[in-house]
């Protein structure tokens, strides 16, 4: 024979010992040899089971187990591999328990009394072809003689279970593939999509007679994915509180464990796992166990759930049988089952903590598809604590923030009764192919309790490649709409968007509704506010400074204040989203010296003025002014604030002037008077001794503040008005009320509820 006679020669032999293979598992999974199954079943299910050898190297005997369900009645099916997360958790629990066609359930108390029987309310097997994978190697059924460490090494081990599956199964090397999972599979199947395709790039560039077969992927569903894992876990008491698991009294503890996670972090890295846990190991204490994967459960609900499934793939007495049957009986692994590997776990200890944020944005780089999905009641990775990592997506930015400026559609779909019911709340980017649905009803093991709610979603992606409307009206998903109406479709004084539903105000509106015309800013403002109840005012800053020039903003109420602070003009600030905010003062500064990022701001203030006790709605007033100021007047201010309050402190004889050159000229200094030399002046026929015309304009300015400062105190409103002011330095460092001139009080009795 010569070398093309025999590749051909090994070809044929390698292709029927793969179809004696497929032959092989197809007959020994018969029903006979499938323990404890249904008797009264008149089905049974299509299903194969083995390993494969993923080993880099020969030394290492790693092999990944894989149990896989073909649907007979559909003829092209799209292939589905499921993993679950932990790290170590076996793919078999997403089976058992969640959106696979099989349940075991217990019929006694002994290691013998189990049913295995057709899951009634159906499975992600009736609308495509599943495979439950075992990885990484160690976890459920799959072995090997080491444990990996890294997630690079599970992502080419996993490229190598797919490769030789659609090897052993060829018909699929044509079809559709999605990988899916959840938990820690928000670090495996990004990373995993994103090392499948560098693949078919690398795989495309060799020889014909050397490729492998394509990986057809078409998206990558995710399931409450854990990617930050310190941002994450100091958003798990989010859940808890909405839901009054924990209240105000448990709140500082909870900050204790937070600020814990965050400096063990940053300090003993190997803890950090551990000890950004006890947040959520408190919160289940203090209410009895409820389930961290699932607020509206309990930890012994799931155990009634998990425990017949451990015990039937662990300790049934038939368990020899089955693994026979599963093709696992060759391994050497002890116990040859595990649900959760803590070998595992503790291998991928390093890693564990890593952000993971990056791999999202190099799958979608390379347009695939990623759908994450989140359950809301789950308080480790539910829809609460995604947000966050999701606004740090490069890729998202390159679409003009589409993603995130634009309201969210409604997720229907069609009950068994060919009703609707919400099946979530979604906004998706299709240009980058990234959707985000939050599930109701749902925890950390969405398809366990919202199994068409999922079987909904990957019908979509199958067919239309996105989430869609399933009402007869595709705008009846639409919220933007809902929100322009309750908007009141921006009073009049803007335009509500038909893409994010939020109000686009006219020049000097403000609020989400635009209904309050803003309070524009100038040197010089003063303004005397009389209110009824609880009342809201906007305050809008947008002129340039000059270099040498400064804003002071001050406020002072008879009652309480909450005041808001967004940076531009045309930013929108509210209790829920600002960029600072001070609550219950009644004296407030914001000056540009302290906070120079702040160079032009909107401020909302909100005044209370309503006591629930009595039902009373207060009269009461207000008293805002706006100075700008230059920065000799800035640092006489503050010399003379720092000498009425310490009378043994002297005020030094010269006035610091900022050198600027803008400075200089508005002052009208020419060059002899800006020089340190003196000169002689001569008022009224008499000559005065030599003196720099700069302590002139200092004693000027020393004269105009102290009496400013006593008409205030005179006159100041502050009878009767607690005085609550910030100690906190940068707040008030460098802040004066010279400015604010004072303003009579009439004071009028509050009016009672009628």
């Amino acid at each position: 024979m010569d070398q093309s006679q025999l590749q051909i020669y090994f070809k044929v032999i390698k292709l029927v010992w793969f179809i004696r293979k497929f032959k092989q598992y197809k007959a020994e999974f018969e029903r006979e040899n499938f323990p404890y199954f249904d008797p009264n079943e008149v089905n049974f299910p299509c299903m194969y089971a083995g390993t494969f050898n993923v080993s880099l190297s020969d030394a290492f005997d790693h092999n990944l187990f894989y149990w896989f369900f073909k649907n007979t009645n559909l003829d092209t099916a799209p292939l589905v591999v499921w993993m679950n997360g932990g790290p170590g958790s076996s793919g078999l629990f997403g089976l058992f328990i969640e959106n696979g066609p099989i349940k075991v359930k217990r019929t006694g108390t002994t290691d013998d009394d189990f049913l295995v029987y057709l899951s009634p309310q159906g499975s992600w097997n009736d609308i495509a072809d599943v495979v439950y994978l075992d990885q990484p190697v160690g976890t459920g059924f799959s072995y090997g003689r080491t444990y990996i460490d890294r997630m690079e090494t599970g992502a080419d081990h996993f490229v190598s279970f797919l490769t030789q599956f659609l090897q052993m199964y060829p018909e699929y090397q044509t079809r559709e593939v999605y990988i899916a999972g959840e938990s820690y599979g928000g670090k495996y199947l990004p990373h995993f999509t994103y090392k499948v395709e560098r693949f078919n790039d690398q795989n495309s560039q060799l020889p014909k007679d050397k490729q492998k077969p394509k990986i057809n992927l078409q998206g990558t569903f995710i399931g409450d994915p854990f990617v930050s894992p310190i941002r994450q876990r100091l958003s798990t008491y989010l859940v808890a509180r909405g839901l009054n698991i924990v209240d105000n009294s448990n709140m500082a503890q909870i900050a204790a464990l937070r600020k814990q996670c965050e400096e063990t972090s940053s300090n003993d890295w190997d803890k950090s796992s551990d000890v950004c846990e006890l947040a959520m190991d408190y919160i289940d204490s203090l209410a009895g166990g409820v389930s961290t994967y699932d607020a509206s459960q309990f930890d012994y609900d799931w155990s009634i759930l998990e425990q017949p499934v451990f015990d039937f793939l662990g300790n049934s007495k038939q368990k020899g049988k089955l693994y026979t049957a599963l093709h696992i009986d060759k391994s050497y692994k002890s116990p040859i089952y595990e649900s959760s590997s803590q070998n595992v776990y503790e291998a991928y200890a390093y890693e564990e903590m890593i952000d993971w944020t990056s791999f999202y944005d190099r799958a979608l780089q390379r347009k695939m598809r990623l759908i994450i999905y989140a359950g809301e009641y789950d308080q480790r990775d539910g829809p609460l604590t995604q947000m966050q990592w999701m606004k740090d997506l490069s890729r998202l930015d390159l679409t003009g923030g589409v993603f995130f400026n634009q309201a969210r559609k409604i997720y229907y779909i069609k009950d068994k009764n060919n009703d609707f019911q919400v099946g979530g709340y979604y906004r998706s980017d299709p240009v980058v192919g990234f959707t985000f649905l939050t599930i109701p009803k749902a925890g950390h093991f969405v398809p366990a309790t919202q199994l068409d709610v999922t079987k909904q979603m990957l019908q979509d992606f199958f067919q239309n490649k996105a989430l869609v409307c399933h009402k007869d009206k595709p705008t009846d998903c639409d919220t933007a709409p809902i929100m322009c109406e309750a908007m009141n479709q921006c009073n009049g004084n803007g335009q509500c968007s038909a893409i994010d539903g939020k109000c686009q105000c006219n020049q000097g509106f403000k609020g989400a509704d635009c209904q309050v015309q803003a309070e524009m800013m100038k040197d010089g403002y003063q303004k005397r506010f009389q209110f009824n109840g609880t009342q809201w005012a906007y305050f809008v800053f947008d002129s340039n400074l000059q270099e040498n020039q400064h804003y002071e903003l001050n406020f002072i109420a008879q009652n309480m204040m909450d005041i808001y602070v967004s940076a531009g003009a045309n930013s929108e600030p509210t209790q829920f989203k600002n960029d600072m905010q001070f609550n219950k003062l009644s004296q407030f500064a914001l000056d540009s010296m302290s906070f120079p990022q702040i160079q032009k701001f909107t401020v909302a203030v909100r005044v209370n003025g309503i006591d629930f006790a009595t039902n009373t709605y207060q009269q009461h007033s207000m008293w805002v002014s706006f100075n700008v100021k230059t920065m000799a007047t800035y640092i006489y201010s503050e010399k003379m604030a720092l000498t009425e309050s310490n009378s043994d402190v002297q005020i030094e004889d010269e006035l610091v002037f900022d050198q600027n050159p803008q400075f200089e000229n508005h002052q009208e200094m020419n060059s002899e008077q800006n020089s340190t030399t003196s000169h002689q002046t001569t008022y009224f026929g008499i000559e005065l001794p030599k003196i720099d015309m700069k302590y002139i304009l200092a004693l000027i300015v020393v004269v105009a503040v102290v009496y400013f400062k006593r008409q205030l105190k005179t006159q100041s409103p502050n009878s009767g008005i607690a005085s609550v002011v910030s100690n906190s330095k940068q707040m008030n460092s460098g802040i004066s009320n010279d400015s604010l001139l004072p303003i009579s009080v009439d004071l009028k009795q509050s009016t009672p509820l009628q």
